[in-house]
């Protein structure tokens, strides 16, 4: 995995009010917290500047990982968590990687968790297994504000649900694809 902080190269204040202006304009259903189903999910974001840095971190990582495969489009979307909202474990299947950057990160957010890999396989072995502590179910990451990370995308990970109303504040994230 890749973490690097953008936390002085984008403002995170514009894309945080253009994405809240987005949300408001969209129906009240709490459950719409995200662009990922919209047509064009980024249309009205300038975000350019960070799709770039996106895409060359993601070739730093590509290279770091010995990875040949190339990926040539950053696809992605954006997601505006509050109260009671949650992703469920998943993976990107048809990209090369995945992840996230974090407009905004209000006191008490919630964790991103990575699945371990091996899970599945472990449990078949041992059913005891996750007992110790060094075959651990999932890593937690908390992020900061500003903060990039970049995984392979076959990797599953999950939110857990915000359950305080972080006095009306709202986690904001945008998620992408490497394809």
């Amino acid at each position: 995995m890749l973490k690097e902080s953008l936390a002085n190269r984008v403002d995170n204040q514009k894309l945080l009010n253009t994405i809240q202006k987005l949300r408001l304009a969209r129906s009240p259903d709490r459950e719409q917290y995200t662009s990922y189903y919209d047509e064009d999910p980024m249309e009205g974001i300038q975000w350019e500047n960070l799709k770039g840095r996106i895409f060359d971190l993601g070739e730093e990582f590509r290279k770091a990982t010995g990875t040949h495969r190339v990926f040539t489009e950053v696809n992605a979307w954006w997601n505006l968590y509050g109260f009671q909202n949650h992703h469920c474990w998943h993976a990107h299947p048809n990209a090369l990687f995945a992840g996230t950057f974090y407009v905004n990160v209000p006191q008490g957010s919630r964790s991103i968790q990575f699945k371990h890999p091996l899970e599945t396989l472990i449990q078949s072995w041992d059913t005891n297994a996750f007992s110790d502590t060094r075959w651990s179910q999932f890593v937690e990451i908390h992020p900061s504000e500003g903060d990039l990370l970049i995984w392979p995308s076959w990797l599953e990970h999950t939110v857990p649900e915000i359950k305080n109303s972080n006095q009306g504040l709202n986690r904001c994230t945008i998620s992408f694809n490497l394809i």
